[in-house]
């Protein structure tokens, strides 16, 4: 029991008031972004990994046969490549994991990595010579993008109580 003095002239202190729960929209738009970015940050890795081995794999008289002369700089191409998607993917996760938890700059953030797979997946998509499936692929992830930063631009209102 409370044995504190009270001043009758005092209002009494607020409740507080329950967190509003959590629209199941935003919680799938954040699963999407957690497992595409842990998605994009495995192949980040694999591309680390065969930068790293790509000096010592090109000195095979095997490889020289197939492929002919190919640069020392493509090892670092690799490199450069596998370092920009682990740590696109890596903001994917993180956004993700914050975006549950209903944070502004996490909905910012997955917002603009949601585009910018919009915008990779639309190049993906368009038509060539190459097999269906990429295309089929590239359509998934782009509606599933396209769903995530349709979730994060329109339910800001959950993001600012």
């Amino acid at each position: 029991m409370d044995q504190r003095p009270t001043d009758p002239t005092l209002p009494p202190p607020p409740n507080p008031q329950p967190m509003p729960e959590r629209p199941g929209q935003v919680t799938a738009a954040a699963a999407i972004l957690i497992v595409l970015g842990a998605l994009v940050a495995l192949i980040g890795v694999l591309a680390l990994i065969g930068g790293a081995a790509f000096p010592s794999v090109a000195e095979r008289p095997e490889f020289r046969e197939q492929f002919g002369d190919i640069s020392a700089a493509f090892g670092g191409l690799l490199l450069t490549l596998g370092l920009i998607l682990l740590a696109y993917g890596l903001l994917q996760v993180i956004s993700g994991i914050f975006v549950l938890s209903g944070r502004t700059w996490a909905r910012i953030s997955g917002l603009i990595v949601a585009v910018l797979g919009v915008l990779i997946s639309l190049l993906g998509a368009l038509p060539g010579e190459g097999p269906a499936a990429g295309n089929l692929v590239s359509l998934a992830l782009l509606l599933a993008y396209g769903f995530v930063a349709w979730v994060l631009a329109s339910r800001g209102a959950w993001f600012t109580r």
